[in-house]
């Protein structure tokens, strides 16, 4: 069972797989199914969104080896913050974690355990990619003003919190968008233009996005302040899979350029 959703990492008492989000079939995994990245030197910052909280015997995160014993690879791979949200019997928690260098992990793929080795609670699979992965990902950082998916951004403790992560995808070439006011002349019949306004849109793709990916953009997209590899956009077009095969299919999203914007009056 999911612990939480509407988040790129989320999290079960048993491993959880794509099918746990909807309970349907959705088919295998395969390489780099995953859609977030780990690399050496990022910044990893996800909120722990589980709608009643959770107690926990400790702060620890543990990574572990997505195999069947999920045996631990880095015990200490980063700690949690605790987060006291009013109206719930338990806390709730945060991950924030530069991502150490030369831990010598093999590229595959992994998965968080928070809890204790009695009483775990293991995140979905995440892929390790030790390098070469600038051109197939994009750091993605968002945040709301309210509340959101069980996020209490209004905490005072969580004012100018962001959720940060890795993710692949790969960007397409920019396009513009171009609205053009004019007339026509009475007397001359000639076309006159009063104003031109461009705008400037990226299209995304990511490849073999499974069902967390497809709840982890949307969820995404629901926050209006949006970064990505530090640079302001804002939603066009929202995260839509391919219906052409069960499980793993390619997304496509669109995202505004926010610092791109030009209006002329002639």
């Amino acid at each position: 069972m999911l612990l939480n959703r509407y988040n790129f990492i989320v999290w079960g008492n048993t491993p959880p797989e794509p099918a746990d989000v909807s309970g349907l079939p959705v088919g295998s995994i395969g390489r780099v199914s995953s859609c977030v990245l780990l690399a050496p030197a990022d910044v990893l910052r996800v909120y722990i969104n589980i709608p009643t909280g959770l107690n926990l015997p400790n702060l620890n995160v543990a990574l572990v080896a997505d195999n069947a014993a999920l045996t631990v690879v880095v015990p200490n791979f980063a700690t949690l913050t605790q987060v006291d949200t009013p109206g719930l019997n338990a806390p709730q928690y945060y991950l924030n974690v530069v991502i150490p260098v030369g831990l010598g992990l093999r590229e595959e793929y992994y998965r968080l355990r928070i809890g204790s080795a009695q009483v775990p609670y293991y995140s979905n699979r995440l892929w390790y990619n030790p390098g070469g992965f600038a051109g197939m990902s994009a750091i993605f950082s968002f945040r709301s003003v309210r509340d959101l998916a069980y996020i209490p951004y209004e905490l005072p403790e969580l004012a100018g919190f962001r959720q940060t992560l890795r993710l692949k995808c790969y960007a397409g070439n920019p396009q513009n968008d171009t609205t053009v006011e004019s007339y026509d002349g009475v007397t001359t019949g000639r076309t006159r233009t009063v104003s031109v306004k461009q705008k400037r849109y990226h299209s995304f793709t990511v490849e073999n996005a499974d069902a967390f990916a497809e709840e982890g953009f949307s969820g995404m997209f629901a926050h209006k302040d949006l970064l990505i590899n530090g640079r302001p956009f804002a939603l066009k077009t929202g995260f839509q899979l391919a219906n052409d095969s069960p499980g793993l299919a390619n997304g496509t999203f669109e995202v505004w350029e926010s610092g791109f914007a030009l209006k002329t009056l002639c």
